[in-house]
């Protein structure tokens, strides 16, 4: 019987992953920081341009991204303002080996982020802190490109596009923005 050849490397990138998630959740028990190898994410900080479901692919656009950010320090801290809520974390990530790098990444590899302390509470106006909260929590793939991030769930759920915080301070044209960033994510399952 002969293998189908993606079916077998989709299944090595599982095991690949399952590996480097269970490496991660040792070191978020042991309260390390990240590593050398999570250098292009060290002291970065991000605003939510965009939710993308992977079941339908239709995007979702943030219509506030400074209300929801995300700061990724360099002792493993992560501090969240996801609308109303803001809080603390704890972060991980790895990269990915040269031959894995996705063509369009400038980097890319494997992120995972502790739930946020305090617990969320529900925001009292209408707001995506829900989906949000659903998302950027847990193991992700992620690419940085463009000087956008995307945070590709495992698993069902949205993939999330951020922009940085310091880049591109002209911009004020989200839908501009936005665009900039897709134009480098070919690479990922997430289509805008």
């Amino acid at each position: 019987m002969r293998t189908n050849p993606g079916h077998a490397n989709h299944l090595r990138h599982q095991l690949r992953a399952r590996r480097v998630f269970a490496g991660m959740a040792v070191t978020f028990l042991l309260g390390c920081s990240p590593s050398d190898s999570a250098g292009p994410l060290v002291n970065t900080s991000w605003q939510l341009l965009a939710l993308v479901p992977h079941a339908s692919g239709s995007v979702t656009a943030v219509p506030d991204p400074e209300a929801f950010t995300l700061t990724l320090r360099g002792d493993g801290a992560a501090n969240l303002r996801i609308d109303c809520n803001r809080g603390s974390s704890r972060w991980l990530a790895a990269l990915s080996l040269l031959d894995e790098k996705p063509r369009d990444a400038d980097f890319s590899g494997q992120l995972t982020l502790a739930p946020i302390l305090p617990v969320p509470v529900a925001c009292q106006k209408p707001s995506l802190a829900q989906r949000v909260s659903l998302a950027v929590f847990g193991p992700h793939e992620y690419m940085i490109a463009n000087e956008c991030l995307f945070m590709d769930k495992w698993g069902p759920g949205d993939s999330l596009i951020w922009r940085s915080s310091v880049g591109h301070p002209d911009e004020v044209d989200q839908s501009a923005t936005l665009a900039r960033c897709c134009s480098s994510v070919k690479s990922l399952r997430t289509r805008c």
